[in-house]
C-alpha cells in the first residue's frame, strides 16, 4: 500500500477580489470562509482522493459552485469510507452538478459551475476526471505529463488546426466547453483516465491561475528542483510573479 504526502494551497491571487477556488482532501474541503491564502499538509494512503475546483458565474456564484463541488465531494467520501472505488466518481460528480444546477434555479442564474479534477489513488493506479480547464499532471524522472485535456474551445480549435497550440499569443479566457453546474457546456457524460503511479512519482492538481501565469517548462523546472514540502508554495509564488491574474490553487502530491 502505497503512502503518500500531500500539500495543498489556495491563494486569492493579486488582481481578484474574491478567491473562487476551492479544493478537497479526502473529507476536508477549505470551509473557510474570508480570502486569506489557505494550506493544508496531510498524509493519504491507498483509496484517497483530492480535487481542485475553480468556479464560474460572477464572484459570489463562482465561490458558491466551487463550495459547493468541494463539499459534495468531501461529505461523499466520508459517506463511502468503506467502499470507495472507480465506480462511484460519476455519482459524485453528478451529485455535485444537481446541488449546483439546484442552487442556480433559486437564486435565478442561467449559468454557475465549476471546472473539476478528481485524482483517486488505487493500489497501483491512479484515477483522474477532469472537467474544465483546471489541470492534472504527472511528474516521474524529472519529466512533466499533463494527464488531462483543456475542455474550453481553445483546445477545440487546437485540435482543428485553427489555432497552433505555440501560438501563446491568442492565449486569453475561451468559453469551457465542460464544467461541473448549470447550463448547456454542464457536464453530461463522466471520462476516467487511468494511470500507474509508483514510488518517488509527484502528482500536481491545479487551477488555471497556476497555468496561465507559469509555463509547463517552469512547473516541470519547481516540481523537480524543490524539496515536496516547498514545492507547492514555489509553484504559489511563480503564479504571483507572473501577475497572479486569477485565483490560484495547488495540491501536489508525493508518493513516498
Amino acid at each position: 500500500m502505497s503512502k503518500l504526502i500531500c500539500k495543498a494551497i489556495s491563494h486569492t491571487g493579486l488582481v481578484r477580489r474574491v478567491n473562487e477556488d476551492n479544493l478537497c482532501i479526502d473529507t476536508v474541503w477549505n470551509d473557510v470562509a474570508g480570502n486569506e491564502p489557505y494550506e493544508r499538509l496531510a498524509r493519504m494512503k491507498s483509496g484517497s482522493l483530492c480535487a481542485v475546483f475553480d468556479g464560474m458565474g460572477g464572484e459570489a456564484f463562482g465561490r458558491a459552485a466551487s463550495a459547493l463541488a468541494a463539499q459534495t465531494t468531501a461529505a461523499f467520501l466520508k459517506d463511502n469510507l468503506a467502499e470507495r472505488g472507480v465506480d462511484w466518481f460519476e455519482t459524485m460528480v453528478f451529485t455535485a452538478c444537481q446541488r449546483i444546477s439546484e442552487y442556480a434555479k433559486k437564486e435565478s442564474v442561467s449559468v454557475m459551475g465549476t471546472t473539476g479534477v478528481y485524482a483517486l489513488f488505487g493500489d497501483d493506479e491512479l484515477h483522474i476526471v477532469s472537467l474544465g480547464d483546471s489541470r492534472g499532471y504527472l511528474m516521474r524522472d524529472g519529466e512533466l505529463f499533463q494527464l488531462t485535456v483543456d475542455d474550453n474551445e481553445y483546445a477545440q480549435m487546437v485540435e482543428m488546426g485553427v489555432i497552433d497550440e505555440k501560438d501563446t499569443g491568442v492565449r486569453y479566457k475561451f468559453p469551457l466547453t465542460r464544467y461541473i453546474g448549470s447550463g448547456l457546456s454542464s457536464v453530461i457524460d463522466i471520462e476516467r483516465k487511468s494511470y500507474d503511479y509508483r514510488r518517488r512519482d509527484r502528482i500536481l492538481l491545479c487551477t488555471d491561475g497556476l497555468t496561465d501565469c507559469v509555463s509547463d517548462e517552469d512547473i516541470a523546472a519547481i516540481l523537480a528542483d524543490s524539496p515536496f514540502e516547498l514545492a507547492a508554495g514555489r509553484l504559489v509564488e511563480a503564479a504571483l510573479a507572473g501577475g497572479g491574474r486569477d485565483n490560484i490553487t495547488v495540491i501536489t502530491v508525493y508518493v513516498k
